[in-house]
């Protein structure tokens, strides 16, 4: 429904509860939605800062090969490996010490 009408997932749902002759509750709220976070946040530097390092541990820490192997046995692929995972290396709080 989404794909063929070019809906929303929120308007996907309101289309499909109006056929079904349900009403969809709403919150009532006084504020706009909006990120928990604005996007100019400091903590997005930071957040990202702390990504690259645990990206960096899984491309060259020693212990790589098992993390690697065990990402592998999940499921993920290649390209996700190189975008999104990452390692924790041991000990815990690597991360507090290296700065």
């Amino acid at each position: 429904m989404m794909d063929h009408d070019n809906l929303d997932f929120i308007q996907a749902v309101e289309e499909l509860a109006k056929a079904a002759g349900m009403e969809i509750p709403r919150e009532e709220s006084g504020r706009p939605h909006k990120p928990r976070q604005p996007t100019d946040s400091p903590l997005y530097p930071l957040l990202t800062a702390a990504a690259d390092f645990y990206r960096q541990a899984l491309k060259s820490h020693p212990s790589r090969k098992a993390a690697v192997d065990y990402l592998k046995g999940r499921g993920l692929t290649g390209e996700i490996a190189r975008t999104s995972a990452s390692a924790s290396p041991r000990p815990a709080g690597t991360i507090c010490s290296s700065t």
